[in-house]
């Protein structure tokens, strides 16, 4: 499950996984393609309908690659 807001507005949705992986939201539906790119990235294409606001991050174009943090940096480094 994934908690997150798309354009401002609080939204769940789930990972798809498989031949065709995406990220799905319902109310309005949504689904964000995804990509594997190099070894810590992932892309993320935008949906049918343009442009959206997916967390803090736009979502246009060819899409937003975004790169796997040291877990040093996410709160799961040194203990």
């Amino acid at each position: 499950m994934i908690e997150t807001s798309l354009d401002g507005a609080p939204r769940t949705g789930y990972v798809r996984l498989g031949e065709n992986p995406a990220f799905v939201f319902d109310q309005p539906r949504r689904e964000f393609g995804l990509e594997p790119r190099r070894a810590n990235g992932l892309a993320v294409s935008p949906p049918d309908r343009g442009p959206v606001r997916l967390g803090g991050q736009w979502i246009s174009g060819d899409g937003v690659v975004f790169i796997r943090c040291a877990e040093e940096f996410v709160g799961g480094g040194r203990r």
